[in-house]
């Protein structure tokens, strides 16, 4: 398997994504083991497989243009047209990921649907995150003298337990 991934910018790229979707997995039902361990074990073979090639350090500022572009769709609500935008220049960067001059390359199937597919998922589960963040904002009562306990400025916000009814 190492050899195929060291080979066929394909399979590489196809093991990074299912490396990230695996720690996605874990990262959303934490606790649970083995697509953790898979994941990271496939994120970093794919990673030592392109360490290997030739790789475009503008295609690598494109995916990642696009990767902040997806993910700037949750600040800049914009029906998804910043999002859409991302996920292109996100195939696009994986599309061109190496030199022309390599006697192998990314598809361009192989780098629509692990692209489009990464955007969808990350895009997912960060508005998940934002859903489950605004609703513990909801949830967190006024303290008696009227400050929010709930610190804007952290992001975060370590420590804090919601609960429904009033704190006096």
């Amino acid at each position: 398997m190492i050899v195929l991934l060291q080979s066929n910018p394909d399979a590489a790229l196809l093991t990074l994504v299912a490396g990230i979707l695996l720690l996605y997995l874990e990262c959303n039902r934490p606790g649970s083991i083995l697509p953790g361990c898979f994941g990271t074990l496939l994120t970093l073979l794919s990673i030592d497989a392109f360490a290997r090639m030739p790789l475009r350090p503008s295609a690598l500022a494109l995916a990642a243009a696009g990767a902040a572009l997806v993910l700037a769709e949750l600040a800049i609500p914009a029906r998804n047209l910043v999002a859409t935008a991302g996920a292109a220049l996100f195939v696009l960067g994986l599309r061109t990921l190496i030199q022309p001059f390599a006697p192998a390359r990314v598809h361009t199937p192989t780098a629509l649907v692990a692209g489009a597919g990464l955007a969808a998922a990350t895009l997912w589960l960060a508005r998940i995150a934002l859903r489950a963040r605004r609703n513990k904002r909801r949830l967190t009562p006024m303290r008696s003298d009227g400050v929010d306990p709930v610190d804007p400025f952290d992001p975060f916000d370590l420590g804090r337990i919601a609960t429904p009814h009033r704190i006096d």
